[in-house]
């Protein structure tokens, strides 16, 4: 009965459903590889060696994380995306602002979804009538910039919202307006990017 399955028993079922899309959206010249539920470095670790490229230096914290996928692109370079996935009735702003944390403190992750798991329990609306309201009128940041004072770094990140609905389909909600992911296409634009 899958109203009993925690979140993370969906995992496997979500991965080889968005490794199909991602194959489909960027066709033989990509690998695509993914890892679930570890350490954000072992979890990268795996996606390279998966992929068959060096890793190299770059630092990734061992933040516990629930789905990292891989591209590697037609240059050797490996590009990665962060899932954070929920299971309940509704995304709200601290679930988006968990998303946000993880991007930011992994730092070379430029690009994030927040998945909410559709059971059947979604009510009306998947998102919070406040998380919903900001946005409507185009004030989530979803494309965003840090400048770390002590490197120097400037730092781009792109994030967007979808849902899962089990032995379905994976449904972007529209946050365009504030330049959110939004779509398959928008995310191999991020990723391209």
């Amino acid at each position: 009965m899958s109203g009993n399955k925690n979140e993370i028993a969906y995992y496997p079922e979500i991965c080889l459903k968005m490794e199909k899309h991602l194959k489909d959206i960027f066709g033989t010249d990509y690998g695509i590889a993914y890892s679930i539920n570890k350490s954000l470095s072992e979890m990268v670790n795996e996606i390279y060696s998966i992929l068959g490229v060096a890793r190299g230096q770059t630092y990734y914290p061992s933040l516990k994380t629930d789905v990292v996928f891989g591209i590697k692109l037609p240059s050797g370079d490996v590009s990665l995306i962060l899932f954070e996935i929920k299971r309940g009735k509704t995304l709200g702003l601290m679930n988006f602002s968990q998303l946000v944390g993880y991007l930011q403190v992994a730092k070379h992750i430029k690009v994030g979804v927040l998945l909410l798991v559709n059971e059947g329990t979604v009510s009306a609306s998947p998102l919070s009538s406040d998380f919903s309201s900001i946005i409507d009128v185009g004030q989530l940041p979803t494309d965003w910039q840090v400048w770390i004072l002590q490197t120097g770094e400037s730092l781009k990140f792109r994030a967007g919202i979808c849902m899962y609905t089990p032995s379905g389909s994976v449904d972007w909600m529209d946050s365009s307006g504030c330049n959110g992911i939004s779509s398959w296409e928008s995310l191999k634009e991020s990723i391209l990017s």
